[in-house]
């Protein structure tokens, strides 16, 4: 993977350019296919291989301190959904994904780990979905407790290792168990995990060691826009060739150089040669919440698909 030191400014001649200008016919021969995929993980190493076949886990706090506000004023657990469903949204697409919640329960005391809704792909995640915005918390549970049952389950499973667990909790906890230990038993087994620390609990050094990690995170915005790209080539003269959406349709591209902007704030502008007739995937990880923040992306190249669309919506 390569860093990309974040540029804040366009040159005069690319400010200038519009994707109403896109209309100009590609250079003769088959054209190259352009996506963009950005993901906001929580962690620099957060593109996974995109063949990965292991499960990612959401394990959502839902226990009572959940429901202290933040200082924004939402609680700590509206926090932890949008966290979670912003996350979800991003995994790729081909990874299973299961979901567990912790005090959801109707029991006032200690509770076990409720194994929720599991999705073979990003297709059919949508009831998972709904289902992290329906869990409410309501009693209490052991996080050490959950994270042992989650383990037990991956390996009965034969999807320990590869797996990925990902907790959104405040990290307060009146079940008692060592979450330490249960995270190194189950980083052992050939887990990842990361822990997404919601409200001003300070997460234990073990977890913020980089087997996992640690990060307080504030409530996201509560409405997700998508993020735009354009594909600009300055030879034979400036011009937009197209427009799309991260995550949608790719852009038909004349072979040769060209420059992918992806409209994150500040934008990411990233130079490159199209073959022709190749799928190029420009996979980006925007990591705003960091100090400094970070920026990572990486070119990923697909076999050729004569079948798959390509526009500039």
């Amino acid at each position: 993977m390569r860093a990309q030191r974040i540029v804040a400014g366009f040159g005069a001649a690319a400010s200038a350019l519009a994707c109403a200008s896109s209309g100009a016919p590609p250079a003769p021969g088959t054209p190259a296919r352009v996506s963009v995929e950005v993901l906001r993980g929580f962690s620099a190493e957060d593109i996974a291989p995109r063949k990965g076949t292991a499960p990612v886990v959401v394990l959502l706090d839902a226990t009572r301190s959940m429901i202290a506000p933040t200082r924004p004023g939402a609680t700590h657990y509206v926090a932890a959904q949008r966290a979670a469903v912003r996350f979800a949204n991003d995994v790729a697409a081909l990874r299973p994904m299961w979901l567990y919640a912790l005090g959801s329960g109707d029991a006032r005391e200690c509770q076990p780990v409720f194994r929720g809704a599991r999705a073979a792909t990003a297709a059919a995640r949508g009831p998972l979905l709904d289902e992290i915005l329906a869990v409410a918390p309501r009693g209490e549970g052991s996080l050490a407790s959950a994270l042992d049952g989650v383990r037990e389950e991956l390996w009965r499973s034969d999807a320990l290792i590869g797996s990925r667990v990902v907790v959104f909790s405040d990290l307060a906890s009146d079940c008692g168990g060592d979450v330490c230990a249960a995270a190194a038993v189950l980083i052992a087994g050939g887990a990842r995990l990361d822990f997404v620390a919601i409200g001003e609990t300070q997460a234990p050094a073990c977890l913020r060691e980089p087997t996992g990690l640690a990060e307080s995170l504030p409530p996201p915005r509560s409405v997700e826009r998508p993020v735009h790209f354009r594909l600009e080539k300055s030879e034979p003269e400036p011009m937009v060739v197209g427009c799309s959406n991260a995550g949608g349709l790719p852009i038909a591209a004349p072979a040769g150089r060209g420059t992918v902007v992806v409209e994150l704030e500040p934008p990411l502008r990233v130079e490159a040669y199209f073959a022709p007739g190749q799928r190029h995937v420009l996979q980006v990880l925007d990591f705003p919440t960091l100090d400094p923040a970070t920026r990572h992306w990486r070119w990923l190249d697909a076999p050729p698909d004569a079948s798959a669309p390509a526009g500039s919506p």
